[in-house]
Formats: structure tokens, C-alpha cells, sequence
């Protein structure tokens, strides 16, 4: 619009009137279209404002930031959002002590198998020595070991 337009306004009223559109021109445009919305997007609470592009709802006031809690978001730093982060982290904190159990638990366990297979392979180093000590005795003697004797240690691989 110009001044000739408005021929039965004052001067002052001209002027305010395009003061006012010049700094709303500045301003980019703040609209919302709906339709790229997605459908499912606002909360069981109704906590979230449709939103435009400059981060502001549109009823003006300033965007909420919020926390998603599984399925649910919640508005962050709200007694609900501090509750379920105590929650979370006495949850998180029973997991690793659960953890750190069952590894003392997977240590104690190998430790104990580790001593009994170092017993069973001092058993067997024992009775290896036996068996060549009596072996040893057969032979000075100049006789032969006994058939069955002979049968079992070809059975077990030990000559």
C-alpha cells in the first residue's frame, strides 16, 4: 500500500501502519501446515503443542523438551521424568551387581575345575610312575608281564 491509497487516514497513521508491516515482513513466515505431521507423534498427555518451524507452539510459549521412557515421553526434568530416572538407575545399578555376581560366581567355579584337573593330572603322573616301576621290576626279574596285564595297558594306549 502507499500513501495515495489511503487518502482518509492521518500522516501519523500512515506511518504506524507501515512501520508495522515493514518489521512483520523481517519476520519470516511462522506457519504450520498439518499435513506433514505425522499421526501418532503426540503424546497420551496431550503434552505436545503443535509446533512450528522456529521451535516456538503455537500458542506462543517455548517448546517442552522431553525424555522418552520406552514407549512414553515425559517432559524432562518433571517429577515423573526425575522419578523414572531414580528408577532407571537403582535398575541399572541391580543389573551390574547382578553381573559382577555371576562373574565371582563363573571365577569360583573355573578356579575350583582348574584345582581338580591339576589333582587328577598329579593322580595320573603318580600312577604312570607306578606302572613304569613295576614294569622296571618285571624285567630285572627277566619275566614276562601277565597276558591280561599286557591286554589292559594296550587297551589304555600305555606301554
Amino acid at each position: 500500500m502507499t500513501y495515495t491509497e489511503l487518502p482518509d487516514m492521518s500522516m501519523e497513521q500512515n506511518e504506524e501502519y507501515l512501520q508495522d508491516t515493514r518489521m512483520t515482513e523481517s519476520i519470516p513466515s511462522t506457519s504450520y501446515d498439518d499435513r506433514n505431521s505425522s499421526v501418532g507423534s503426540v503424546s497420551d498427555d496431550n503434552e505436545r503443542d503443535d509446533i512450528n518451524r522456529r521451535g516456538l507452539k503455537k500458542s506462543g510459549g517455548p517448546v517442552r523438551k522431553l525424555a522418552r521412557f520406552g514407549n512414553k515421553q515425559v517432559i524432562k526434568y518433571s517429577d515423573e521424568y526425575h522419578d523414572r530416572r531414580i528408577k532407571n538407575n537403582d535398575a541399572v545399578k541391580k543389573s551390574r551387581m547382578k553381573a559382577k555376581e555371576k562373574q565371582k560366581e563363573t571365577e569360583q567355579k573355573m578356579k575350583k575345575l582348574a584345582d581338580e584337573n591339576r589333582t587328577l593330572n598329579d593322580r595320573v603322573d603318580l600312577l604312570m610312575k607306578e606302572l613304569h616301576v613295576l614294569k622296571s621290576l618285571y624285567k630285572e626279574l627277566n619275566q614276562e608281564l601277565p597276558a591280561g596285564a599286557v591286554r589292559e595297558l594296550q587297551r589304555a594306549n600305555v606301554h
